[in-house]
């Protein structure tokens, strides 16, 4: 290989592993060639779609054996590569650089589908690594107060993140309300049944219905509030099936397990199994206003970062991809600032 062509090599590597705020330095290191045309030829099987390049070039991003520079936010979109086609030692990098250098973010299942694409959108506007503990709320904050290593909280009731405040274990506040939804009935898709309503469900005792958890879930407490108002016996019907959160009730109901089930409206737009059989199962609407706050087990490194992930879920743009997944459009909320009310209003 001739020397251009070796040189040309080499400034492709060092500008490959350049990126701003990710780049750590370390002693200057003489660039071998033969690394960087391995790098390089790695580089263009990975865009080709190879796990194993993909991982290779990983590895040599995170270990900064390229001059001496490691770029760990570049190593995790090729570890990512290679893990999305299978590869197992990826997906393992993967979950060891999230753990320690990613923004780390509580939130119930419900949200999901909505976040698939949401979190993509952040990461990639503000160059961060964002891991996402899928978690019923009442579990998320019983972790909170023993020190789990959560950055923000979100909640699918503003109740646990105000306990937090009134704790004061939340550095931005009183809860800040970023989605809202309702309670509905939902039945499968294919079952030849009528619709019912909640109250038809109860008077029937073959009628199998799937609750939310009110130890684990606020889905699970919301719905044990409103069916006490309801019918105040309900407890002890024998026809009732408890699930941790909303998507095992789906699941339920998917499986045959369940009739039907009280779920989030939200819950409904991304299942193809179930159907709303009941859209004021309660007699009116049943709103449930979804909380966030920054928490006091944010690591210092990432408060700024957090931070921003909380306004971003604030913004008008993500309000509307929040109602396109099945969210209600929530009302301006009391005590926003001035720049927040200008992003908020359309």
């Amino acid at each position: 290989m001739t020397t251009l062509r070796t040189i040309m090599l080499v400034a492709l590597c060092v500008a490959m592993i350049g990126s701003p705020g990710a780049v750590t330095a370390q002693a200057p290191q003489q660039l071998d060639p033969k690394a960087a045309q391995e790098y390089a030829s790695d580089s263009e099987k990975a865009a080709r779609g190879d796990p194993d390049a993909a991982y290779r070039v990983g590895v040599a991003l995170e270990s900064g054996r390229l001059g001496g520079l490691k770029d760990l936010n570049k190593a995790l979109k090729f570890y990512r590569l290679a893990a999305q086609k299978g590869h197992q030692q990826a997906a393992a990098r993967v979950a060891q650089i999230e753990a320690e250098l990613g923004l780390t973010v509580g939130a119930p299942p419900s949200l999901g589908p909505a976040f698939s694409e949401i979190l993509p959108m952040f990461e990639r506007e503000y160059e961060a690594v964002v891991h996402i503990v899928y978690t019923p709320s009442k579990t998320l904050l019983r972790q909170i107060e023993k020190g789990a290593p959560i950055d923000v909280f979100l909640s699918a009731g503003v109740e646990e993140v105000e306990y937090l405040h009134k704790k004061g274990l939340t550095l931005t506040g009183p809860p800040r309300i970023f989605a809202q939804t309702s309670l509905v009935l939902v039945m499968s898709s294919d079952s030849r049944e009528p619709m019912m309503s909640i109250r038809d469900a109860l008077a029937n005792r073959t009628t199998r219905i799937a609750l939310g958890d009110p130890e684990t879930s606020y889905l699970g407490e919301i719905t044990a509030r409103a069916l006490t108002k309801l019918s105040p016996t309900y407890k002890s019907r024998s026809n009732i099936l408890y699930a941790p959160h909303s998507e095992d009730i789906l699941d339920l109901i998917r499986r045959g397990k369940a009739d039907v089930g009280l779920v989030y409206r939200a819950n409904t737009v991304s299942s193809e199994y179930v159907r709303i059989s009941d859209e004021t199962p309660i007699g009116t609407s049943v709103p449930i206003q979804f909380g966030q706050a920054v928490v006091s087990t944010c690591r210092a490194s990432l408060r700024s970062v957090a931070d921003q992930f909380s306004d971003f879920l604030m913004t008008t743009r993500i309000q509307k991809l929040l109602v396109k997944y099945g969210f209600d459009s929530t009302p301006l909320p009391m005590g926003l600032t001035p720049t927040e009310r200008k992003q908020r209003i359309p």
